[in-house]
């Protein structure tokens, strides 16, 4: 008769591969995340990696689709189901491996407002003030927004009144999206907004600037929001609205005035007299709008790749735009690449490795 024996499988499993495996997992969760924009018709990714030099773009690209975002369809979950198939999607074809994702959405589906809140205040009295301060900015019902707040430096430290920005999202794009996209293989970690996502990217790929202040500004048909910054200190916001269908050289024209009023606003406020020294374009418009902004305003397009890393052939399609086929007949030079489409889902993927 023979003998059932009951073996432990202990001896033939390999523990280390397997505290290896735990321990790159772990690694790849904490040090990886994917930044994911939504503007137009397309979804804009770009899966980041955090080192110990800095960051590294293991990957980024577009994914085209049928759907108009920005246009209130964040809200309606019988048509952004589909978003779910096309993240989906682009994650399986893109072989991406992080485990965290952030969604940056339409500032212009948003309202972002600085204001002063009194020193010392109590919670509930802060929670009080800001609800009734963003109901001044809005024509809905407060509570149909949700409402998130950033400290902002102080005008001196004696001053009694401390700046705050308050950022409010309808509450039906963040549960309609959080919905559809808990679903979704990696872990959504969080709901952000452009302008702010795109003020991740200037703080990672920016030398500060001694000439004076900068001005981040986000161009987009229908509303050009304006992030003043002193450093990376965001010290003033202010938005200006524009037709939907305002080409870029229109709305560029437009913000050559708005600079100048822009800072008058800040310096009439904070009792100041700073000067604009530069003005860094951040989205999509950047690149077409960019000839059409004055000169004096020290402009340019922003490149989320500054500093942070992208991949090897991305890098060598750079080198060899300023590289001739040979030391006797140098190659006119190519335009470099225009990444500042990239901005905003660098910059949620930031977001999440540096909270």
């Amino acid at each position: 008769m023979s003998t059932l024996n009951v073996q432990s499988d202990r001896g033939t499993l390999d523990h280390d591969e397997i505290d290896r495996e735990f321990s790159e997992k772990k690694a790849l969760y904490e040090n990886t995340a994917l930044g994911i924009s939504l503007r137009g018709q397309h979804i804009y990714f770009a899966e980041v990696e955090k080192g110990e030099s800095g960051f590294y773009t293991r990957k980024f690209g577009v994914i085209p689709t049928t759907m108009k975002f920005g246009s209130g369809i964040e809200g309606v979950e019988k048509n952004i189901s589909d978003l779910y198939s096309y993240i989906n999607g682009g994650i399986e074809d893109n072989s991406i491996q992080a485990k965290r994702f952030n969604l940056s959405i339409n500032t212009q589906l948003t309202t972002i407002h600085k204001t002063y809140v009194e020193a010392n205040s109590t919670e509930d009295e802060f929670e009080s003030f800001v609800k009734w301060e963003i109901g001044k900015q809005i024509l809905d019902e407060v509570d149909q927004f949700i409402v998130n707040t950033a400290n902002l430096r102080s005008l001196s430290d004696e001053s009694k009144l401390d700046p705050v920005l308050i950022v409010g999202i309808r509450r039906r794009f963040v549960e309609t999206l959080s919905q559809v996209l808990e679903k979704v293989k990696i872990n959504l970690a969080g709901i952000d907004v452009d302008i702010l996502c795109s003020h991740a990217v200037y703080e990672m790929n920016y030398d500060r600037y001694p000439g004076g202040m900068t001005a981040l500004v986000e161009l987009k048909p229908g509303a050009t929001t304006i992030l003043l910054c002193d450093d990376y200190e965001v010290e003033h916001v202010y938005q200006f609205t524009t037709t939907s269908k305002s080409s870029p050289q229109k709305i560029a024209s437009l913000l050559n005035r708005h600079l100048d009023n822009a800072m008058e606003v800040y310096n009439q406020s904070s009792r100041k007299n700073l000067t604009l020294g530069r003005v860094i374009l951040c989205n999509e418009f950047a690149a077409s709008a960019l000839p059409f902004v004055e000169a004096r305003f020290n402009p340019s397009a922003i490149n989320p790749f500054a500093k942070i890393q992208i991949p090897p052939p991305f890098a060598s399609q750079e080198s060899s735009a300023e590289e001739g086929d040979s030391e006797n007949e140098p190659k006119e030079k190519d335009p470099p690449p225009d990444y500042s489409p990239f901005a905003e889902c660098v910059g949620a993927a930031i977001k999440i490795l540096t909270a």
